[in-house]
């Protein structure tokens, strides 16, 4: 847990070894705790942020000067992450933005090789600290790519989701829904196997989505009309 000397401190050290952290003190918003009341802390507080991401890139640092925001207290990677949605208010993240946090160990975070974890989406969790004195930080930068399945279309900027159900699929453009289809009640329960939504593939405007163990469904990219295909 931080206490009032910590953040200035990891400030100092990302001058010295980075060039810099991604946000100064004396440039920070004044965030306060929800449930503070707008008065001064007591005691340190720690909430946890839950948000989706996408790996831009994630580089070595110590090669060039980079800005980082660090969730390690040694970091040595830079982590660029596409926040694509944010669960909680009044956070210092927010959705549709490029932030680049400092990590120790990328195939710690992601459980695979750091070649690998590039272009693919995840749910994270970090813990904020707030200090009495308003000062804040991050640290336990967790990563979990089992939850959803999505994909990107380049050309709009559409990110086409399986919520958490494994039964809806969603388009979702600067973190705002754009339709919602149940792929599970339109086509009704599959002939065999589960019916949750397994694998998903953009091919034009169209979105084939498999479910259950071989039962298929496409979707109008557009308007997420949704087509039953029948099982083989």
């Amino acid at each position: 847990m931080y206490d009032k000397w910590t953040v200035p401190l990891l400030i100092m050290l990302c001058i010295l070894m980075f060039g810099g952290c991604n946000q100064q003190a004396g440039d920070r918003p004044a965030y306060v705790q929800p449930n503070s009341g707008g008065q001064q802390l007591a005691s340190s507080q720690e909430i946890i942020i839950h948000f989706t991401g996408t790996v831009k890139s994630i580089n070595l640092l110590g090669k060039k000067k980079v800005l980082i925001i660090p969730v390690h207290f040694d970091p040595r990677y830079a982590l660029t992450l596409h926040i694509d949605s944010v669960q909680e208010e009044k956070v210092p993240l927010e959705a549709s933005n490029t932030k680049v946090f400092g990590i120790h160990s990328p195939s710690k975070l992601f459980a695979e090789p750091r070649e690998q974890a590039i272009g693919k989406t995840y749910d994270f969790e970090v813990t904020w600290t707030i200090s009495p004195d308003n000062e804040w930080g991050f640290q336990n930068l967790r990563a979990d790519s089992s939850k959803q399945l999505r994909i990107l279309d380049d050309n709009i900027n559409v990110y086409y989701i399986v919520e958490k159900d494994r039964e809806v699929l969603s388009a979702i453009k600067n973190g705002e829904e754009r339709w919602s289809s149940n792929i599970i009640k339109m086509c009704g329960k599959p002939l065999v196997g589960t019916p949750k939504i397994r694998h998903i593939e953009l091919k034009e405007d169209k979105i084939v989505v498999t479910f259950g163990k071989h039962d298929f469904a496409s979707v109008d990219a557009r308007t997420g009309k949704v087509t039953y295909l029948g099982s083989d």
